[in-house]
């Protein structure tokens, strides 16, 4: 039930502003981004974006395939998958250019982790909380480990308001949380690094407590 109505925040964030595509959505913290995702995968981008347009629509979609080093989170059948294609909207076909904000960009090669959710109705990814879903690998010089490097928002981030603390791994509670001001969003900017084993073990963690919780 919590799945559904984030999820009814998200597609209300998109519709803010009387644009096409508006500038505000809902801002999503690490237990929504683990709860929602029933894909979490490390990767790579096997091949830059391939635009695609329906016939007799004006959209641009992209199609963006990755190639999976390993599944964090995934259905027992997908597991052997290794290569997945994500789609949405946005793009440039024949010389015309659709930018949706807060879409995440992807370049070929990139390393990824990403938190991902598939369409029952066409069995297509997209990116859980839009670039809040995507995050780039990068390996620290002095250690040789890999640290995670968030997406660019490019839309304001709206929380959600939320009473009484929550159980989870790792995570503070919401309750009467407001929109970031600028300083908090450069002390964002310096908060320790996220190292990518570190996260994949909260994770883990949290999904093996939560199944243990459901039983």
């Amino acid at each position: 039930m919590r799945e559904r109505a984030l999820g009814f925040l998200i597609t209300l964030g998109l519709l803010i502003g009387g644009s096409a595509w508006a500038t505000t959505m809902i801002r999503l913290d690490e237990q929504d981004l683990w709860d929602m995702a029933d894909t979490v995968l490390v990767g790579r981008v096997a091949l830059p974006p391939k635009p695609v347009v329906e016939a007799g629509s004006n959209v641009i979609y992209s199609k963006i395939t990755i190639f999976v080093d390993e599944y964090v989170v995934a259905p027992p059948l997908q597991k052997e998958i290794r290569q997945i294609e994500i789609l949405q909207p946005g793009g440039t076909h024949h010389g015309r250019t659709m930018v949706v904000p807060g879409m995440p960009s992807f370049r070929q090669n990139e390393r990824v982790f990403l938190f991902l959710r598939r369409n029952p109705h066409t069995g297509q990814y997209g990116v859980v909380g839009l670039s809040q879903g995507k995050f780039g690998i990068r390996t620290e010089e002095k250690t040789g480990l890999d640290y995670l490097v968030p997406s660019p928002a490019q839309v304001n981030l709206v929380p959600i308001l939320r009473g009484g603390q929550r159980a989870g791994v790792g995570v503070a509670s919401q309750a009467g949380k407001t929109a970031a001001t600028p300083r908090e969003e450069q002390t964002a900017a310096r908060r320790p690094v996220r190292y990518l084993n570190d996260v994949i073990g909260q994770i883990k963690a949290y999904k093996n407590l939560k199944s243990g919780l459901d039983r």
